[in-house]
């Protein structure tokens, strides 16, 4: 093919490995400086070798070329932006119901009745289990002075209750009580993992707290979301705003509550 004035068409200049690689860099912070040490210039003279190749045409034109490539189309940014606008702290949890150990209070007489009736059943046991075990002289002292050993720990333990009793008739002791359901709120990874994934947040982590999840501005989204589709204007005017996503920060964590964030979470589900 020729052009105008009849001469044939140069053929598209090659980059070099390097100058490739500063198109690369530069897509990423538009940074001439900073892409040509990435891409591997001399830091020294990075500053004039990045000005030097962003102004060669063909180094220009395959930037413009990969800018295009990495750009959201209209509808893939509508798309985003109605994904950010709908997510919610509560798409990420799960509630179940758990059983939670419980404490209630006994008093020292009750405690105190309840070690001598376990003393007495050791004392049987003790006695009766010689027999079965067809234990004789040293045999049986032995063994009868370990069941012993056991049961005289016991009975320390009475009289340490009894005396605190007397002192105070009111006494008692916390004990195990029955296991109560209550309602745990979880965060589920997965979840946060494919958000993560479709761009629906904007990072995770593990803290200190629990699980960090940076969330965009929902409101913010429903902002972009209305003047993209021209709500605030009557002229429509606004359809072809470009829409700018603003982020915060919200901070869920898992097991015991001691994020406010989390409380409020709980509270919201």
């Amino acid at each position: 093919m020729l052009n105008p004035e009849n001469q044939p068409t140069p053929p598209p200049v090659q980059l070099t490995t390097k100058q490739q690689r500063f198109v690369e860099e530069y897509c990423v912070d538009w940074n001439c400086t900073q892409a040509a040490i990435r891409a591997g210039y001399a830091k020294k003279n990075a500053g004039q070798e990045g000005s030097r190749l962003y102004k060669k045409v063909e180094i220009k034109s395959a930037i413009d070329a990969r800018l295009k490539e990495l750009s959201l189309s209209a509808g893939q940014v509508t798309k985003l932006i109605s994904d950010i606008a709908e997510t919610r702290l509560n798409d990420f949890l799960t509630v179940k119901e758990v059983e939670k150990k419980t404490k209630i209070p006994q008093p020292l007489a009750e405690t105190i009745r309840l070690l001598e009736a376990q003393i007495a059943f050791d004392e049987e046991y003790a006695a009766r289990s010689v027999e079965v075990l067809g234990l004789l002289d040293e045999a049986k002292e032995t063994y009868l002075a370990s069941k012993q050993q056991a049961i005289k720990h016991k009975r320390l333990e009475v009289l340490r209750h009894q005396m605190t009793l007397e002192r105070d008739p009111e006494a008692f002791i916390m004990v195990a009580g029955p296991p109560e359901l209550v309602k745990r709120v979880d965060l589920d990874l997965v979840k946060i993992a494919e958000a993560k994934e479709g761009n629906r947040i904007k990072s995770w982590q593990p803290s200190e707290f629990g699980i960090k999840v940076e969330m965009y501005d929902a409101a913010a989204a429903l902002r972009d979301m209305g003047r993209v589709h021209g709500i605030f204007e009557k002229d429509n005017s606004q359809a072809n705003a470009i829409p700018v996503i603003n982020a915060k920060v919200e901070v869920i964590t898992s097991g015991v509550p001691i994020a406010r964030s989390e409380k409020e979470a709980a509270a919201d589900v």
